[in-house]
């Protein structure tokens, strides 16, 4: 059987149980504070960047330096695998797509694939991990790919910031300064569609108004429904409940968002990913 890895980028915010039970490779972002660079998750943990950003006078930035942790990782495949499958977060919100494809023209001679997930965080990860399943199982680079290019067709994701201070502090992001401004101080509900962000003001408690967007945005399906919920400092527990008392699914995964997530959004966001089979 042939051996084919599965690698995704930090934005993915796996759990290290699931990157260890699926031998998933994470190229980490990076994070620039007081002109230090961190890489997301192994020099900064994501408690961390969240008790710095609640003192911190100064503003965190990413970078695509991220580049150099692909071409390290083919380099590290290189000779011992048949095929690497790549899934990144959408080439709508980061550059990680666009990097990992231009690290893949340094090794002409691999069978290197990328897959532009079209969301984020768990959104993300879900179908790195279905890759890994389907990896172990048949040994297939394109049996790989298409296991997680089907995920992704079917995968939303969605999510509530505290207000858009952090993302408009940090730059990078797909929104219009208008609504960056207007929506500072404002909990806003993000609906990530195509790749990209669509905001939405929110009315209420914001769990709440989770709920009854997804009641919306899964109406009319049959099939079974996986969800992954995202986090930043704040305890998931009672979203996680009233999730699985209203829809049932098969699944619930839960992850903390890492730093370089962490940074734009702040502390104060949830938000939960799912699809149907």
């Amino acid at each position: 059987m042939s051996k084919i890895a599965v690698v995704t980028d930090s934005i993915a915010s796996l759990p290290p149980e699931l990157i260890k039970k699926y031998n998933i490779v994470v190229a980490p972002c990076y994070v620039i504070w007081d002109k230090v660079q961190y890489r997301d998750g192994v020099d900064m943990t994501a408690q961390e960047a969240f008790a710095r950003l609640k003192t911190s006078k100064s503003i965190p930035t990413t970078t695509s330096a991220i580049q150099g942790e692909f071409v390290k990782i083919y380099q590290d495949f290189k000779g011992k695998v048949d095929g690497i499958a790549v899934i990144t977060v959408t080439g709508g919100m980061g550059a990680c797509y666009n990097v990992a494809l231009a690290a893949r023209e340094m090794f002409p001679g691999m069978n290197i694939e990328v897959v532009d997930s079209r969301s984020c965080y768990l959104g993300q990860g879900m179908p790195a991990i279905e890759a890994a399943k389907v990896a172990e199982a048949s040994g297939d680079l394109k049996a790989t790919v298409k296991a997680a290019q089907a995920i992704v067709t079917k995968m939303q994701t969605i999510f509530y910031v505290d207000g858009t201070e952090y993302l408009k502090k940090c730059g990078r992001v797909n929104l219009p300064q208008e609504v960056l401004d207007k929506w500072q101080k404002t909990r806003v509900l993000m609906i990530v569609k195509d790749g990209k962000l669509d905001p939405h003001p929110i009315q209420g408690e914001p769990i709440n108004q989770m709920l009854d967007t997804l009641a919306q945005m899964t109406a009319g399906g049959t099939g079974a429904l996986h969800m992954g919920i995202v986090h930043g400092d704040l305890d998931s527990t009672d979203f996680e409940q009233k999730l699985r008392a209203r829809y049932k699914p098969v699944e619930i995964l839960t992850c903390t968002q890492t730093p370089v997530a962490g940074v734009h959004t702040g502390p104060g966001m949830m938000g939960v990913s799912f699809y149907r089979e």
